[in-house]
């Protein structure tokens, strides 16, 4: 709201890549992946924030279309059990994997075909901590955060596809178009993992940071 210039930058909230890769890299083997299965995969909290219903609801309807597609839910929360009973009564190809360490996390996702930011209209999130988690993994991120910022970050830097909350159908539509374009998920992947390096590793984007506190003082 501030309306004179001042001196600011941009920093997101990264993580550790080299702890990433390397905790990718040894937990590999413990994720086990069919040949015949495609990944939409989705890791955080189970709550009233994340629109995992209609995660849920998307990957049935994508299954049908491709037999391949199968959702991978890491982590918990209050909204588990009703979401367990969701999958049951749709019939839906998705696995309930539970709370990981993040290492294993790190190993699934790699495993790993497509991520999902899953969340409803209302909520308040931009670009969580999760975000450097799915962009290192180099796979396609889907959207449907509702915040301006990331929706526009998704488009600018084109490692995913926005799609607007609470719609199954759009969300299946989409993760079934990229379930049928491999070109498209590897380029996407790509640019990912590209800015993941760039703007997510706190050992090279916190700097930032540390350059302008130096700047000021």
């Amino acid at each position: 709201d501030r309306t004179e210039p001042y001196i600011k930058r941009t920093v997101y909230v990264g993580n550790n890549l080299d702890a990433f890769d390397e905790g990718a890299c040894n937990r590999a083997s413990e994720v086990y992946k069919p040949d015949d299965e495609l990944w939409v995969t989705y890791a955080g909290t189970m709550g009233k924030s994340q629109d995992l219903a209609t995660l849920i609801e998307a990957i049935a309807q994508a299954a049908h279309k491709d037999p391949r597609i199968r959702g991978k839910l890491l982590g918990d929360g209050p909204s588990r059990p009703s979401l367990q009973q969701l999958s049951f009564r749709d019939a839906a190809p998705v696995d309930f994997v539970g709370y990981v360490e993040h290492d294993l996390m790190a190993a699934y996702l790699c495993a790993s075909d497509i991520t999902v930011n899953s969340l409803v209209k209302s909520a308040a999130q931009s670009i969580v901590t999760k975000i450097g988690d799915y962009l290192a993994a180099g796979i396609p991120l889907v959207n449907t955060g509702s915040s301006p910022e990331f929706r526009a970050k998704v488009e600018a830097d084109g490692f995913g596809v926005n799609v607007e909350a609470e719609d199954a159908p759009a969300l299946a539509n989409v993760i079934a178009d990229l379930a049928r374009d491999p070109g498209k998920r590897a380029e996407m992947g790509r640019r990912g993992r590209a800015v993941a390096e760039e703007q997510f590793d706190q050992e090279r984007s916190y700097r930032e940071i540390v350059d302008l506190v130096r700047s000021l003082v």
